[in-house]
């Protein structure tokens, strides 16, 4: 009988380990989740401005600047490139250094 007993109290206690270990894990996807959300939420309202401003300049000068769209679209690739930054902070789960990668 104790051998039982000691066995139960021994899985309950291992049981109890794996719980928080579980847990913490759970609540540090959360933040991963919350964070990288934000990221994505940053890069998608620059993207659009820039965007914007290309537009922008396509239609005011249809015919013109080939340098200034030229470097509008370099922003744009560099955007795109954040993205795939962010995309993989997310899942290897580590953030980038600087809080915001907005820089590849």
């Amino acid at each position: 009988m104790k051998s039982q007993y000691r066995q139960a109290v021994e899985s309950v206690i291992s049981q109890e380990a794996k719980l928080a270990e579980v847990s913490r894990l759970h609540n540090e996807a959360l933040a991963r989740v919350a964070e990288t959300t934000k990221w994505l939420a940053l890069n998608e309202k620059t993207l659009e401005e820039y965007e914007g401003r290309l537009a922008g300049l396509e239609a005011a000068n249809p015919n013109g600047e080939p340098g200034r769209i030229d470097r509008l679209e370099s922003e744009v690739d560099d955007l795109r490139r954040s993205f795939k930054r962010i995309a993989g902070c997310y899942l290897s789960g580590k953030p980038p250094i600087d809080g915001l990668p907005l820089e590849a």
